[in-house]
């Protein structure tokens, strides 16, 4: 049963990334002679951040052939996040800028970079113009780590459909001016305050939860228990269908099946308690998805209680209205 809204979040991947802990990438880059003095400094300086704050974000964005106007962004980006109590680690201000410090050599990038994209933040901040390989890499690893990104790019850009794909991409941020684009990430961020002082106790992978719509939702109301569900769709005559898709709206609600369109990329329309019905779409269109559906036949109704217990299953929360023709 997944219990929290952050772990809802984490439900959404396909599989199950390491959850590694600072002191574990640390002795992992010594077993294998890859923390050399730059890292140390690097851990020494990520020690201290997380004594102070509570949220780090990591700000992602070209360095390489890049300008220092350009670089300017990334700067104020991290300070518009230091106003909301957040750090914000932009690599060309703490050590891994091609320019200021070309003495570390790109594997000790690699590791520096991985320390606050993939460890240390709690979501990434990323510039998606002009176009780079090291932010895109950034980019797979946040969605490796399940770290939730909001993204910043040109209204008039190319941005890859793979990148926009990327299941933790929160929101790209269009814009016709980078001062547009910081005011637009400066909007989500009061909302991420509020949420916050709302939530004081919980993990912020919960705000991102939230805006996905991966929302809690009640077990087994009074206002609508299962036994009268099941009952209902034996009068009916119905299947039930559950909801098992993280990111839906109805997700962990009961239905009645109340068509299916038998086509190859076709779906089925379920009818909730609330009298609202809905169309899930079926078969190839959707195999890159978890299974939106699970059905039950008439037949293994009388079982549907036991079953529903066992898979802690949500049935719905008001009494169902007769289908419109």
């Amino acid at each position: 049963m997944v219990s929290s809204l952050a772990e809802r979040y984490q439900a959404q991947f396909p599989s199950l990334a390491e959850n590694q802990s600072l002191t574990g990438y640390k002795e992992f880059l010594e077993r294998t002679g890859r923390l050399t003095p730059v890292l140390k400094e690097a851990f020494s300086f990520a020690e201290t951040v997380k004594e102070k704050y509570e949220v780090v974000a990591y700000i992602a964005g070209a360095l390489t052939k890049i300008d220092e106007e350009t670089k300017e962004r990334y700067t104020q980006t991290s300070q518009l996040l230091e106003t909301h109590g957040i750090f914000g680690y932009a690599p060309h201000l703490y050590g891994t800028d091609p320019k200021k410090h070309p003495e570390v050599t790109p594997s000790e990038v690699r590791d520096v970079d991985y320390l606050w994209a993939g460890v240390l933040s709690n979501f990434h901040v990323n510039w998606l113009s002009p176009v780079a390989h090291g932010n895109a890499i950034e980019a797979g690893w946040g969605e490796q780590k399940r770290v939730p990104a909001i993204m910043l790019g040109p209204n008039e850009g190319i941005i890859s459909r793979l990148v926009k794909g990327l299941i933790n991409v929160d929101i790209i941020i269009g814009y016709q001016s980078e001062n547009e684009g910081l005011a637009a990430l400066g909007g989500i961020l009061d909302k991420m305050d509020n949420w916050r002082n709302d939530h004081p106790n919980e993990d912020v992978l919960g705000f991102f939860a939230e805006r996905k719509g991966l929302m809690e939702v009640k077990r087994y109301p009074s206002e609508y228990s299962p036994e009268e569900q099941i009952r209902e769709a034996k009068e009916r005559r119905f299947s039930l269908a559950y909801v098992a898709d993280f990111g839906h709206s109805r997700y962990g609600q009961v239905g009645w099946l109340t068509g299916y369109d038998w086509r190859e990329h076709g779906g089925m329309w379920v009818l909730f308690p609330d009298g609202v019905e809905e169309f899930f779409w079926d078969g190839d269109k959707d195999l890159h998805r978890p299974p939106k559906l699970v059905l039950m036949g008439r037949d293994d109704l009388d079982n549907a209680f036991s079953f529903a217990r066992e898979k802690e299953w949500h049935f719905g929360v008001m009494k169902p209205q007769k289908r419109s023709r």
